[in-house]
């Protein structure tokens, strides 16, 4: 019988105390990456077309970092329908109040994290998602939340979240939507 260490133990070896503290150590960082939180909304209630970023209704996670040196993983999947062709929407991603993975703001444009030229029409459904990978150095509940506006106001164009604008009953169908949230420890 051979004694061995981490990644070559084959059958009848037997492993050294060194490739039993591996394997600890790694059954104790996958507990640590149950650190999961998840929100779905599967409601096609909200809508938006003011030209100001408002909260998407439901959208958000909390999740509490068990460490200020871990990394929070976002993941979103967005699913919109829009009512006016052309109009420009905007999304972004928020921890607490702070707009983040978002582009600069030169000559007075927004900063956005992802937007879509609403291209479609009143049947097209949109799908529009977003990883991240935060460092919110904080121990403390952070809440991450996808806010969205019609670039154009008033100009008629509509969000419609989990649905297309017409949303015929048997015709369109309905989506949801979801945003995760991954503790990664560093």
């Amino acid at each position: 019988m051979a004694y061995v260490t981490p990644g070559t133990v084959a059958a009848g070896d037997v492993a050294t105390a060194a490739a039993w503290n591996v394997i600890a150590n790694d059954i104790i960082n996958l507990r640590a990456l149950a650190n999961v939180q998840s929100t779905t909304v599967t409601a096609a209630s909200f809508t938006r077309q003011a030209n100001t970023f408002a909260a998407i209704t439901g959208l958000s996670v909390s999740i509490t970092p068990t460490s200020n040196t871990s990394k929070i993983l976002i993941i979103a999947a967005v699913n919109w329908g829009n009512s006016a062709t052309g109009d420009w929407y905007s999304f972004r991603l928020m921890r607490d109040s702070t707009a983040i993975n978002v582009g600069d703001t030169s000559a007075s444009r927004p900063s956005v994290s992802f937007g879509d030229d609403g291209l479609g029409n009143a049947v097209t459904l949109h799908n529009s998602n977003i990883v991240f990978y935060d460092s919110p150095a904080t121990t403390s509940a952070t809440t991450y939340t996808i806010q969205c506006k019609n670039a154009n106001g008033g100009a008629g164009g509509i969000i419609y979240l989990n649905r297309t604008a017409t949303d015929s009953d048997g015709v369109y169908g309905r989506a949801a939507s979801t945003i995760t949230a991954w503790e990664i420890p560093a």
